[in-house]
């Protein structure tokens, strides 16, 4: 029986993929994001891209060289989920059922698998506005429908309402994405609210994406996966342990039968994560002081960036909300601008400061730029006092 459903699966994936090959030429944010991003010049202060503002860590670097150099180290294919060694650790580490991670090209392939699962053509999924810029071409790319649901806004920033989701949700609907510490706002949600959120719907998947979920400032990392059965935590060791060209990440789910149709397309996307980078973060893993060391360096870094950058735009964001976590504000523009695209362009010409237009992030980011701190605390102080100048006077 266990057989055929594997079967049924691969046969269903199969139209999924074909679907996916004849949507192709739709409209990229992601790459003309990365066209914007790349008129950095030179002496650019670049508060753009949302990358780690060191390269892997030095400690990493050696650990990463005493695996090549360990010939008992298997390096040919893993296991389609990943080495059983190493899932064994992360959850241990997260306090997951056994057989309810899959590890994975990174949390974005995690997503992108959990969609190839879930969609057949005009199916709904639920995306945030404003919220990741890459959310709605993947759905659009299986010929599912991104249904909007715009966050609230809660002071000077932009939270998460059940109200607002539930508004949006209706017989089509498959699943419903949540980002927390969100990209590009840094709003968070609580456990209750995400506890309440799978409860209202249990026939939905809940697609957490929580790589900046190690970031949180003030409160420790507890995968939402731990909650209920219908929701998919999707996470990477690319922010917090500056492991972004390793390709590294992992979902999990403690519904078991829904995490083996997810391992059945990324079979077909990946076959497995790469060895070296299943033995580093398994090492990693089981070294929980070293784990700890380097993600307390990069949060404490970061919050620093943060309260840095806040001094440095004084009035300019003395009414915005502090983010709790990821490295991203989400700046409202000067009145006198007419778009977040003009605002951007003026910083950059004018101040050769290069900020990220919030319109790629959704129809209510059209007024604010996203600000990634994730930079030295010289560049957070110097573009800070550019960016106020133009809220001055």
């Amino acid at each position: 029986m266990k057989r055929f459903h594997i079967i049924a699966a691969r046969a269903r994936l199969g139209m999924r993929w074909e679907s996916f090959k004849v949507n192709q030429g739709l409209p990229d944010k992601v790459s003309a994001l990365r066209a914007f991003s790349s008129r950095a010049g030179a002496r650019t202060i670049s508060l753009s891209l949302g990358k780690p503002f060191e390269d892997m860590p030095k400690s990493l670097r050696e650990l990463a060289a005493d695996i090549l150099q360990n010939p008992q180290l298997p390096m040919d294919y893993s296991e389609n989920a990943g080495f059983s060694g190493v899932r064994a650790l992360l959850e241990n580490h997260y306090e997951l059922p056994s057989g309810s991670t899959l590890l994975m090209h990174g949390a974005q392939e995690a997503i992108f698998a959990v969609l190839l699962t879930l969609l057949n053509p005009g199916d709904e999924v639920l995306v945030p506005n404003p919220g990741f810029l890459a959310y709605a071409p993947m759905v659009r790319s299986l010929h599912g429908k991104p249904v909007e649901y715009r966050l609230a806004k809660a002071g000077a920033g932009f939270a998460y309402e059940l109200e607002r989701i539930r508004a949006k949700v209706t017989k089509k609907t498959k699943a419903i994405f949540l980002n927390a510490p969100a990209n590009p706002t840094g709003s968070v949600v609580s456990a209750h609210f995400v506890r309440e959120l799978a409860a209202e719907f249990p026939k939905l998947k809940i697609i957490s994406d929580e790589v900046y979920g190690e970031l949180s400032y003030e409160e420790p990392y507890i995968p939402f996966a731990r909650y209920a059965p219908n929701i998919v935590s999707a996470n990477a060791f690319s922010k917090s342990h500056a492991l972004t060209g390793w390709r590294i990440g992992w979902l999990g789910c403690t519904d078991r039968a829904f995490v083996a149709r997810i391992l059945v397309a990324h079979q077909y996307i990946a076959t497995c994560a790469n060895a070296p980078a299943q033995h580093l973060v398994g090492a990693l893993l089981a070294q929980a002081p070293l784990f700890a060391a380097i993600r307390d360096h990069y949060a404490a870094a970061y919050l620093r960036r943060r309260d840095t950058i806040f001094r440095a735009l004084g009035a300019a964001a003395e009414k915005l909300d502090r983010p709790a976590g990821g490295f991203y504000l989400f700046l409202p523009i000067p009145n006198r601008f007419s778009s977040s695209l003009e605002f951007g362009e003026t910083l950059l010409a004018e101040k050769d400061v290069l900020v990220t237009p919030g319109e790629f992030f959704g129809s209510l980011g059209k007024r604010h730029v996203r600000i990634s701190y994730a930079t030295s605390l010289e560049n957070c102080r110097k573009a800070g006092e550019a960016i106020r100048s133009y809220y001055e006077g």
